[in-house]
């Protein structure tokens, strides 16, 4: 559903203790209690008689989610979550058989946001008050519109707090509201604070940016680039007071961490399973290894210990999405075991370069003692042993890493000190340079001493010389002058050493970098990149200098408002319209997620997006050629899924008078047009061959979206 919503109900299974809805009396005070705010705020529709509800806790508090339906669920749903502090903490409301087709928007932004503070007020009058709005340039075609708002103490954000709000733009009604929020902590009064500028220099010597070796995946090979970016990415800020590195992250929670392989296996343990595109590339790379060969290499290998009582019980030979023309193997091994009448299973996943036999990763199940007495080895003690199995399993490669103690990771049982594992990751280097997506990550059990994952990345690829970078002080300029500091609050671990509980949060005033922007920049130019090593492009309102009082200005500033537009500053509403351009705007009405730029790369991939969706034929591609306006109703007729109608003869009555300088196969097309209101005559001819100027292809695309 709402991607806030999603975060609270996830929080909810990590840091909550779920409990079943009969372990209440069955009048539950609460509960009762919560109905009760629920329902006091809301409208709840009679018709939704059906009533269910949840209840958990978090932070010692319980939650209750309410759902209200009707009996044949055909209207939706209505979901409120409130806690025992009478908290509304979100509310949301689902419609079944929404249309989900592309529409200008009846309400415009601006009244959306008055909505969406009219309905904060009245969830909370004084919670507005406590908040400041976050300004997006989201104003694509959407159902619905997302306004968010972060929590001000002081004058001074905590980010992680706030409140969401998404109103309907057809309906003007609000779909959702989320609240994040935390009680109970104390905020540092904003005293005794070193400046901005004292906080910039100890982010140069305290956190830092640092040149490293970044990737982008295109459909033919890896390429690396170079960029500098922050040294421990977002989990460490200044410390307002005393200019000192503060870790702001918390510690793996109650669980395995994270996984260091995936578990890639197949129902079927016959055999070699892959798609025709692998097999072709399967010809191509020579002597790929056998099922049986790399199963001796696992059975051989001692650290994977597999003794006779394991059996195969899947494999499965997958091409490496990012090297096409590696491959690997992925085992999955069994043991049953018994032990006081109790069975139980060990498994071993393990992946083998299918060309060079080298083991890639592998992953044990473990079974701990939940007990913190059982954990024998520290933290020092661990990272020895490891680096120890790293000099003897990939001697050659180990030598090209570096301990990075920023992804450092433990597991720890709540209530305990002492982790039960410890996981360790090693970056390479490449010629004194980082290269963060080829690493070594290792998981260290405490208890019994082993290793019970490994996983190597290594690309083997051409780096680009480093001679010619930019100092790192054109970097700092950069990020401080375009991005910049800020004073916030965020939530912190006391002690970061210990397992996370609630005992051990506080708030911290810190200096860390605005969010709004990637922190990436290019090596060579210092210009802020997008996480793909794109050119970052700060997203700005559509606003043209040349449609004041044109007769399609109004057409064109709804298009605009909505983010179908172009960015240049005039739209030239007199010019006949080119092919690309023509998409370029059309596009945007459609379920593309491409970027739609000019340069050649974005145009490429338009137009692959359009002939795969058949709105385009490859024959009729002509970027650069003039727009007739049969051809402009021809693609949109198409982009309806109404192509193959509007081919059937004999059934359509053409509504203007120039039939004959129509094309014969889009007469069909030209109709239905007109039916559905996209064009209009003009004294009773429509001039199928006339090239057409941007002015009136805004004003099909604006009679399309409101057809």
């Amino acid at each position: 559903m709402k991607k806030m919503l999603t975060i609270l109900l996830v929080s909810c299974l990590l840091l909550g203790t779920l409990m079943p809805i009969n372990g209440f009396a069955q009048k539950d005070l609460g509960l009762e209690k919560a109905i009760k705010v629920a329902k006091e705020k809301f409208d709840i529709p009679k018709v939704f008689t059906e009533f269910d509800y949840n209840v958990y806790t978090r932070n010692n508090k319980k939650v209750w989610t309410m759902t209200w339906r009707n009996k044949d669920h055909k209207d939706g749903n209505i979901s409120v979550v409130v806690n025992s502090d009478g908290m509304i903490m979100s509310y949301n409301f689902y419609k079944y058989n929404q249309d989900g087709e592309k529409k200008l928007p009846k309400y415009s932004k601006n009244e959306g946001k008055k909505i969406a503070e009219k309905f904060i007020k009245k969830i909370d009058p004084l919670l507005l008050n406590q908040l400041k709005y976050q300004e997006n340039q989201e104003n694509k075609i959407s159902q619905e519109y997302r306004y968010e708002y972060t929590r001000i103490i002081n004058d001074i954000p905590l980010y992680e707090d706030g409140v969401q709000v998404e109103v309907n733009s057809e309906t003007g009604e609000v779909c959702s509201f989320y609240r994040n929020w935390n009680n109970g902590f104390v905020f540092p009064k904003p005293q005794n604070l070193i400046s901005l500028q004292e906080a910039q220099k100890a982010f140069e010597e305290k956190l830092g940016l640092e040149l490293i070796y970044k990737c982008r995946y295109d459909e033919k090979e890896i390429q690396p680039y170079l960029v500098y970016v922050s040294k421990h990415d977002e989990n460490c800020a200044i410390d307002a007071v005393t200019g000192e590195k503060i870790k702001i992250e918390y510690p793996t929670l109650w669980g395995n961490g994270r996984e260091e392989m995936t578990k890639e296996v197949s129902s079927d343990s016959e055999g070699i399973q892959l798609s025709p595109e692998e097999l072709r590339a399967v010809k191509e790379v020579s002597k790929l290894l056998s099922k049986e060969k790399v199963e001796k290499i696992a059975r051989n290998t001692g650290i994977l210990g597999l003794s006779k009582s394991f059996e195969l019980s899947n494999a499965r030979l997958n091409r490496n999405w990012h090297m096409k023309k590696d491959f690997t193997w992925y085992l999955d091994f069994k043991e049953e075991k018994n032990e006081k009448d109790k069975k139980f299973y060990n498994d071993v996943y393990v992946g083998i370069d299918a060309i060079t036999g080298e083991i890639k990763n592998f992953y044990f199940t473990e079974h701990y003692q939940d007990k913190e007495e059982a954990v024998v080895y520290d933290k020092e003690a661990s990272k020895k042993a490891v680096e120890k199995f790293l000099k003897e399993f990939v001697p050659d490669k180990y030598k090209s890493m570096v301990y990075n103690t920023t992804y450092d990771d433990h597991y720890f049982i709540k209530g305990q000190k002492k982790p039960l594992s410890y996981t360790f990751t090693y970056t390479r280097m490449v010629e004194g340079i980082p290269f963060r997506d080829n690493y070594i990550k290792v998981r260290y059990n405490t208890v019994t001493g082993k290793i019970t994952s490994f996983n190597i990345e290594w690309f083997d690829i051409h780096f680009p010389s480093s001679n010619n970078v930019a100092g790192i002080e054109k970097a700092y300029e950069k990020m401080f002058q375009d991005i910049g500091l800020e004073l916030q609050y965020k939530r912190s671990c006391k002690d970061s050493s210990l397992p996370y509980d609630e005992k051990n949060q506080e708030i911290k005033l810190v200096y860390a970098v605005k969010a709004k922007k990637p922190i990436i920049f290019d090596g060579n130019t210092c210009e802020i990149l997008n996480y793909d090593g794109t050119p970052y492009k700060e997203e700005k309102d559509i606003a043209y200098t040349d449609i004041k009082g044109h007769h399609a200005e109004k057409e064109i500033q709804a298009l605009a408002d909505s983010g179908i537009g172009f960015e240049e500053e005039t739209f030239r509403p007199d010019e006949k319209v080119i092919q690309q351009d023509f998409f370029r705007l059309f596009v945007k009405t459609l379920n593309y997620y491409g970027v739609n730029g000019e340069d050649e790369k974005s145009i490429k991939e338009m137009y692959e997006y359009l002939i795969r969706e058949g709105i385009i034929k490859e024959n009729e591609k002509a970027l650069n050629d003039f727009v007739t306006k049969e051809d402009a109703v021809k693609y949109m007729i198409r982009a309806l899924k109404y192509d193959e109608v509007a081919k059937i003869k004999g059934i359509y009555k053409y509504p203007f008078n120039d039939i004959e300088k129509a094309d014969e196969n889009l007469v069909g097309h030209i109709t239905l047009a007109y039916g559905l209101g996209i064009i209009k005559g003009n004294d009773e001819v429509f001039e199928p061959k006339k090239e057409i100027s941007r002015a009136d292809i805004a004003k099909m695309i604006f009679n399309y979206l409101n057809r």
